[in-house]
């Protein structure tokens, strides 16, 4: 008996000398009227394509939020789980929140400090002008006790010449008693004379040295208000909120304000819905595993399916935007016996190799192909809710004869 491999040659030629063409269900097939159609492989895809959603390599998951389930809506506050270094994340938050709280609570009583000395330091300023404008005072004291003292130099002349002119009109008694006044006034003079120049100096160094520490006070003051510590440590705070938020894991457009969570996700009834919803497609990581590089999982808006077909490049100059297209597979079900309706959206201007394989073993390999896009157009939910349950479903697609291609 000839062996399977003698025979391969054999019934490829008896097939060409029946009129059978191999290939599958992505080569072109003749209509038995009309204009030709053209067949493609597909796959079925959410619109705004599969987000994976990773981990830092090397940490472990700790938990799943209890909503995380194949095929299920994603949580609606978006937290899909944590990491286990988010307890260790959070506490050296706490620890630099903390040292921040000591930090602002020592500027505020240091603070208070250094205004009252400011504050005692512009009363000393006025002290010292208090003594400055006492000792311009005791200068002008001191021009009228001259003057004082030369009034009485000038009576005692006067009363000395009278009684040399007529003895018994001034007697020595008066003469002096004059005298004594005129030493007194001297005296008064050189005593002031004396005060007042180191009065005068100690008022104007004591002013300098009030000014020189209000200047340091308000220094001190302003050095405290800017307090370059303390943004330091907003600094460190804010990358340890940043390391924290990598130890979530959020659902794209999660609003990621509320990072600090218990320990553990809980299903949050009161949770607002995130403005698209997501739907959990595979979950590659159980809690308590390693994160590789791999995503912990994947999820996707389904609210929106696409086809995305390989044309042959040689059928590409066919395909056109707007152009309808019957979508088919053995796993629809029978609502879905006569295919999803859909047209193109898209036609790439790129060639590349195929990533689909037919499942026929006849058909060609070594054919480039066009991504053609294609959007699913009918409108019945029940349809769409099952196009949505088969993500990377590989499907036929028939496109509409192309004898309607606009020029």
């Amino acid at each position: 008996m000839p062996s399977p491999a003698r025979l391969l040659p054999t019934l490829a030629l008896g097939l060409a000398l029946l009129g059978c063409r191999p290939g599958g269900p992505d080569t072109t097939e003749p209509v038995e009227s009309g204009p030709r159609q053209i067949f493609a492989l597909g796959t079925l895809q959410p619109a705004g394509g599969v987000i994976s959603i990773s981990g830092t390599p090397g940490d472990k998951l700790k938990a799943l939020d209890p909503k995380v389930v194949e095929n299920q809506p994603a949580p609606a506050d978006g937290l899909l789980g944590v990491l286990a270094s988010y307890d260790a994340r959070h506490a050296q938050l706490e620890a630099l929140r903390t040292r921040r709280t000591l930090a602002d609570e020592k500027q505020r009583v240091d603070l208070l400090l250094a205004e009252a000395q400011l504050r005692g330091a512009r009363a000393k300023v006025k002290e010292a002008e208090a003594k400055q404008a006492e000792a311009r005072l005791q200068s002008e004291q001191v021009k009228h006790l001259d003057e004082a003292a030369a009034i009485a130099r000038d009576e005692l002349d006067s009363i000395v010449e009278l009684r040399e002119s007529d003895p018994e009109l001034v007697t020595d008694h008066q003469v002096r008693k004059q005298r004594n006044r005129v030493a007194r006034a001297e005296s008064e003079v050189k005593l002031a004379q004396q005060r007042i120049a180191p009065m005068a100096e100690a008022a104007e160094a004591a002013l300098q040295a009030a000014h020189s520490n209000v200047e340091a006070a308000e220094v001190s003051v302003d050095s405290l208000r800017k307090n370059g510590a303390l943004e330091a440590i907003d600094k460190e705070i804010a990358v340890a909120q940043q390391a924290l938020a990598q130890s979530v894991l959020w659902a794209p457009g999660a609003d990621q304000s509320s990072v600090e969570l218990d320990a553990t996700p809980t299903d949050n009834q009161d949770a607002v819905d995130q403005p698209r919803r997501y739907t959990v497609l595979k979950v590659f990581t159980k809690p308590g595993e390693l994160v590789s590089q791999l995503p912990v999982m994947n999820v996707a808006d389904v609210s929106e399916i696409e086809c995305v077909a390989e044309v042959y490049e040689a059928d590409a100059q066919e395909i056109f935007a707007g152009q309808g297209a019957t979508i088919t597979s053995p796993a629809f079900s029978e609502q879905l016996k006569d295919g999803l309706r859909g047209e193109v959206a898209y036609v790439s201007s790129v060639i590349g190799s195929p990533g689909l394989d037919a499942r026929n073993p006849l058909a060609p390999k070594d054919r480039s192909i066009v991504e053609v896009r294609i959007k699913i157009t009918t409108t019945d939910q029940a349809q769409l809710a099952e196009a949505a349950k088969r993500i990377g479903l590989q499907v036929k697609v028939r496109f509409d004869a192309a004898d309607q291609k606009p020029e």
